[in-house]
């Protein structure tokens, strides 16, 4: 799941006309450093209006974890990533003279303004460089599509997930039932010694059922989207449709 959202939030920045580069390697002086196990996800060489190149790392988080203290606290668990990242990286990011945008999204769609306002700004710089002023309202109406594509892939590999966990349980109860039937058989077997014949004729009645239920323990088809391209100021890029279930 992170990766694809990785790779769809540089698409997004590339259709901007952006210089982007995803997951860079020796991006930080090792002088300064055991930076070994700090490699952002995105790096933005040539960012608009900005003095300088910007490293965005992607984290994705739940809402409903122990970092949300109350009902009301909807945004806490964001920003506890942010946090996090910050930790992480704020400290080597301004050694080597890099802004860091933390890029913090749930799994039911909510996405951290730190990311939203640099998206924005770099939306605006875009198309006040191509078509001039432009309206706020024109802004807005940019980034609640990115909100949308980032949204529509979280929630396309998320159902996919479900679907994959629910087949690997059915899989297993199923197996759990058939070692059951076939070692109470045995038992059985071992224990009557004479009664052979009754024994497997039930055991045939048991296998009956069973082949009965396996019929009716479909749990979850898996979801999915169908893509379409689109264009977006000027450029192909891509579009999920609404997410439905077989």
């Amino acid at each position: 799941l992170h990766d694809k959202v990785v790779a769809v939030v540089a698409r997004l920045f590339r259709s901007l006309r952006l210089d982007v580069i995803v997951e860079p390697t020796s991006l930080f002086d090792h002088s300064l450093g055991d930076v070994s196990n700090q490699r952002p996800d995105i790096h933005i060489r040539n960012p608009r209006n900005s003095r300088d190149q910007v490293i965005i790392d992607v984290a994705l988080t739940g809402v409903d974890g122990q970092s949300r203290t109350s009902d009301e606290a909807v945004e806490r668990p964001l920003q506890v990533r942010y946090d996090q990242k910050i930790a992480k990286y704020g400290q080597v990011a301004k050694q080597n003279e890099l802004r860091l945008i933390p890029a913090v999204f749930s799994h039911t769609g909510q996405v951290h303004e730190a990311f939203k306002v640099f998206a924005k700004e770099q939306i605006r710089a875009k198309l006040e460089h191509f078509e001039g002023p432009v309206k706020n309202s024109k802004v807005r109406s940019h980034m609640n599509w990115w909100v949308k594509c980032i949204s529509a892939v979280i929630a396309k590999t998320a159902s996919r997930n479900v679907a994959f966990k629910a087949r690997k349980l059915s899989d297993s109860i199923m197996e759990s039932q058939d070692s059951f039937i076939m070692r109470e058989f045995e038992d059985a077997e071992v224990y009557f010694g004479d009664d052979c014949e009754e024994i497997v004729a039930d055991a045939g009645n048991n296998a009956d059922l069973y082949a009965a239920n396996q019929g009716s323990t479909e749990l979850i088809n898996e979801a999915y989207t169908e893509e379409a391209p689109l264009r977006f100021m000027g450029q192909d890029v891509f579009h999920h449709q609404p997410l439905s279930l077989d």
